[in-house]
Parts: C-alpha cells; sequence; structure tokens
C-alpha cells in the first residue's frame, strides 16, 4: 500500500503522543531520583548526571513533541523540516544518554564498593561522634529511603562506635528503641540502588531513541512528500500563467 499525506499526519501524530508520554516519564523519573541524592547525599554521583539529564531530556521531548503536533496544524514545510531535525537530534542524545548509563553500570559494581563504604563511614562518625545534625539526618534519610542499616551491616554500630542502640532510622517507621533493624548495609543497598536507577535510565533513553529515530524517518519522508507535491503545484501555476 502506497503511503499518502494522510498517513504520514497519522503516524508523526502517533510518534509525537508517544513521545510526549515518555518524555513525561522521564522528567518524572529523573526528578525523583535527584530528590533521592538530596535527601540521602551519598547516593552516586551517576545518579545526579542521570537524574538531571533524564529530567531535562523528559522536558526537551515534551516541547518537541508539542512542536511536532502544532507543525502537523499549520503544514508549513520549513517547520515539519525543522521538527524532523529536532526530531533527528533528540535519537542522537539519547542514545549517547543510554551508553553513558550502560558504561557506568558495567563499572559500578567493581570501583564503587569501597567508596561508599568509606562514605558512610565518615558520616557515622560525623553523625555519632562529632555529633553533626546534618550527617545525621542524611543517614536516617539513607536508612528509610534503602531499608539498610550501617555500612556493611547493623553491627558497625556497635563494633565501631561501642553504641548500645542503634538508630530509630535503621528499623522500620522509627521503632524506638529499634529492636528489628533493617538487615542489609547500606553500601550494597545503595550500589543496587544505583544499578537500578542506570538501568531504568539505559533503558528510557533506548526506548525513546527508537521512537525519536521512527518519527524522524517518517517526518523527513513527510517533509519531501510536501516539497514535491509543492513543486508540482507551482509547476502547474507556472504553466497556467504561460498559458494566459
Amino acid at each position: 500500500m502506497k503511503l499518502t499525506l494522510h498517513h504520514y499526519r497519522i503516524i508523526t501524530i502517533t510518534v509525537n503522543i508517544l513521545l510526549m508520554i515518555l518524555g513525561f516519564v522521564l522528567m518524572v523519573f529523573g526528578i525523583s531520583w535527584m530528590q533521592e541524592v538530596v535527601e540521602s547525599r551519598l547516593l552516586a554521583a551517576s545518579i545526579t548526571a542521570n537524574g538531571s539529564l533524564t529530567a531535562f531530556l523528559g522536558a526537551f521531548l515534551i516541547i518537541s513533541a508539542a512542536f511536532g503536533l502544532s507543525t502537523i496544524i499549520r503544514k508549513h514545510i520549513a517547520l515539519v523540516a525543522v521538527h524532523g531535525v529536532v526530531l533527528f537530534s533528540g535519537c542522537i542524545t539519547h542514545v549517547s544518554i543510554a551508553l553513558y548509563s550502560f558504561i557506568d553500570l558495567s563499572r559500578i559494581k567493581t570501583t564503587s564498593s569501597k567508596i561508599y563504604t568509606r562514605r558512610i563511614l565518615k558520616a557515622h562518625q560525623d553523625a555519632f561522634i562529632r555529633n553533626k545534625t546534618l550527617q545525621r539526618n542524611m543517614l536516617d534519610n539513607l536508612h528509610q529511603i534503602l531499608q539498610c542499616c550501617g555500612a556493611n551491616s547493623y553491627a558497625d554500630y556497635s563494633k565501631r562506635y561501642n553504641m548500645e542502640l542503634l538508630p530509630r532510622s535503621c528499623c522500620k517507621n522509627y521503632e524506638d528503641p529499634c529492636k528489628h533493624p533493617f538487615t542489609q548495609g547500606c553500601t550494597n543497598a545503595v550500589i543496587e540502588r544505583t544499578r537500578e536507577i542506570l538501568w531504568v535510565a539505559g533503558i528510557l533513553s533506548i526506548v525513546a531513541a527508537i521512537v525519536a529515530c521512527i518519527g524522524a524517518f517518517f517526518v523527513s519522508v513527510k517533509t519531501m512528500k510536501m516539497w514535491h507535491i509543492q513543486e508540482d503545484e507551482d509547476s502547474d501555476d507556472d504553466f497556467d500563467d504561460d498559458d494566459l
């Protein structure tokens, strides 16, 4: 079946609606990841980078999709061509973000364990030996967000700091006193959460890249068809003028 401009218009509308939905999902996930970083202050820098980039690219997809839908209404060749360029740029950008996420994912397990352990133990010292409120709040948030306790386990508090009572945040719903602490250490919890986030960022970016590339292709074909139709109309007008 030969595709007409009407078919390309329907395909373009569908692609833009999908991109708008993906953009909204990316933006919500990106903002939620950044919020986790702000609250715990111990999650990986890669989460911060991916979170902010994901939120930004989500907003970019929403704006580009809205622009694409407006070009369908206006039916202006130049605007349609610009939309194709924007979609192609989005395709390349999301492929880059996906690669960045998967590269981080491949090295996070081997390079981050010792780094996170040092960060968490230092936060313990600042919070419970130096009595710094900021670090105490940071650890409380980390314990509750990831349901973990201590760097390696909750035993860190008694072994390293001779604390008879665990922080309330080591238990669900801030149990006081904390008698049933989270069993997972925060180092492993942070690494696993980082891996989850990088997986989601990579997969969402790949899906967005595929949709954007498909959209760019069909918009380009649509632009060429519109240009040929306009050329034919101009030729007919010139022919009529010659007859006169």
